[in-house]
This record gives structure tokens, C-alpha cells and sequence, in this order.
């Protein structure tokens, strides 16, 4: 359904007590990343949101087996096998994830790994270049093609990625994250340099650590994947929505209200509250939360 017109009445300021929602930007690429191994993996504050639906059917085309309570906002998946590497056209441009299944599954699949592109786009207006070199320095395959009037990406690694040095020329998110997941199942050890550091890649790191993967972080903005052939089930808590909290806290001081946000944490948040002080907005951290006020 879209929404042609938002109409606001306003004048009364914002007041009250609310508990942010789980991260879209984490819990939509942990999702992907519980693909790389066969065991369960828990997800929990999980958002009841059409990103997270989309992914979750995305995944099923894979192999992944869901069960989703949304009144508990808790879904717990299993990919016993990869029962299919090619990404419905359905999916192309739906959202950022489809072309994060060639970094998850080229460690479990040897078939080529098919990512359509609606109308031969670069996914989008964004382009994969740093993907695309990041996975072909871990020994991948990646072309593009174009099929049915259409354009996709085929990925393989027929004699399996092997670990490598990886210099982002930019600290791309999606890049970064494909990368990880390409080299958790790739021989050796892999260096990813200039790697994105936003709060989101964190809690997903901290996810594949509970899966049993390697995986270390330095102060200089690298990242160390070992090569992972264990693997265990997961249970994991996603963080909470930068961009849901800022929005709130917004509304809050444009109409001089009072606002508690549960789940906001001080150090997500550090370069946003600044900007907040900056316009007269005021804020107090407390255990379980952030309040924000005028």
C-alpha cells in the first residue's frame, strides 16, 4: 500500500515512554548471514517490518526453514541444505539483500550462484564494484550477464575461495559485509582493511562469533575471519533502530515534549546526540533507555 498523503495536526508536544524496535539494517543481514552455517540460530527483537518479510521469503527460496512469532518478535531459522542458488527476478531491487547470497553461499555451494538485476541496474542506483572485488580477491567468479532481457550476477567458486588481503577503497557497508560472510568458509585467513565499523556490522559480528566463527576486530577499522568448519546454533538479541530512535527524538524536541526511548544506547548514538545538543535539544542516559526533552 503507498501512501499518498500524511496529514499532521500538531501543536501538542510528544510525551510518554516507548521501546525501539530491532535494527532493520542488522537483523535483515543476519538472516543471511545464518545461511553460511546448517545449524538454528535465534533471532530476537526482531521487527515486524516489510524489509524483514522480504528477506525471510528470500531466504526460503534458499533453503531456509522459518518459524516467526511475531507477538514475541522472535524468529528461529535452519538452512539444512542450499535447495536452490538461483534468486527469483521477484526479489531484484526489493531491497540491498539479494546480492549478499553470493558472499553467504559460496562457501556452501559449488553450483553458480545467479542474482538477477532489474533491467541490468547495479542493483539499485548503488553499485557493487567493492563487492565484486572483494569476492574475486577470496578466489570467486563474478560475472555479469545478461539473461531474459534482464541482467544478473553469476558468482562461483567451483575450487573454493581461499583467504586474502581486502583494502576497501571506501568503508562500504554492503561491501564489508559480503566480504565477511564469503570468508568465513575461505582456507586461511582473511584481512579486511578500511572496513565499515557502523553499530549494525558489529552486532552482526558479534552474531557470527556466536555461530562459531573466527573473527576479530581491530582499532584501525580490520577485520580477521579465520576459516570456520564448525559451526553451533546461535541465539542472539538485535540491536535497537538508530534511525527509528533519532526520529522519535526528534519529534520529541521539535514539539517540546518528553520522550523515553527503551533500548536506545548512549554509544550508537554519540555522533546524533551532539548534533542534538547543537540545535537546544537535551538528553539523559539512563540504564534501560535514552529520555529525551527540551
Amino acid at each position: 500500500m503507498s501512501l499518498d498523503l500524511l496529514k499532521i495536526k500538531g501543536g501538542n508536544p510528544l510525551k510518554g515512554n516507548l521501546k525501539a524496535s530491532g535494527a532493520k539494517n542488522a537483523i535483515t543481514k543476519m538472516l543471511v548471514a545464518s545461511l553460511i552455517s546448517n545449524k538454528k540460530s535465534t533471532l530476537r527483537n526482531v521487527p515486524n517490518i516489510g524489509d524483514v518479510e522480504i528477506t525471510v521469503n528470500l531466504c526460503r527460496e534458499i533453503g531456509m526453514i522459518v518459524n516467526w512469532n511475531k507477538e514475541e518478535r522472535v524468529i528461529e531459522v535452519i538452512t539444512p541444505e542450499i535447495k536452490s542458488t538461483y534468486i527469483p527476478q521477484r526479489f531484484s531491487g526489493a531491497n540491498r539483500i539479494p546480492i549478499l547470497l553470493i558472499g553467504a553461499l559460496l562457501g556452501r555451494t559449488t553450483n553458480d550462484i545467479i542474482v538477477p538485476t532489474v533491467g541490468g541496474d547495479m542493483l539499485g542506483k548503488r553499485p557493487v564494484d567493492f563487492h565484486i572485488n572483494a569476492l574475486e580477491l577470496l578466489g570467486a567468479n563474478v560475472e555479469y550477464r545478461e539473461m531474459k532481457r534482464e541482467g544478473a550476477y553469476f558468482a562461483s567458486a567451483h575450487h573454493g575461495l581461499q583467504g586474502s588481503v581486502i583494502h576497501l577503497p571506501y568503508p562500504s557497508v554492503g561491501a564489508t559485509e559480503n566480504a565477511m560472510l564469503a570468508a568465513v568458509r575461505a582456507k586461511g585467513t582473511t584481512v579486511i582493511k578500511n572496513a565499515a565499523m557502523e553499530p549494525e556490522i558489529i552486532d552482526i559480528i558479534l552474531f557470527m562469533q556466536k555461530m562459531g566463527v573466527h573473527i576479530t576486530i581491530d582499532s584501525d577499522r580490520t577485520i580477521r575471519i579465520e576459516e570456520t568448519t564448525e559451526f553451533y546454533e546461535a541465539d542472539h538479541t538485535v540491536i535497537s533502530d538508530r534511525n527509528e530512535i533519532a526520529s522519535y527524538a526528534l519529534a520529541a524536541i521539535s514539539t517540546k515534549g518528553d520522550v523515553f526511548i527503551e533500548g536506545a544506547r548512549h554509544e550508537h548514538m554519540i555522533s546524533f546526540l551532539n548534533l542534538l545538543q547543537g540545535i537546544g535539544g537535551r538528553f539523559e542516559v539512563k540504564e534501560n533507555g535514552i529520555r529525551f526533552l527540551i
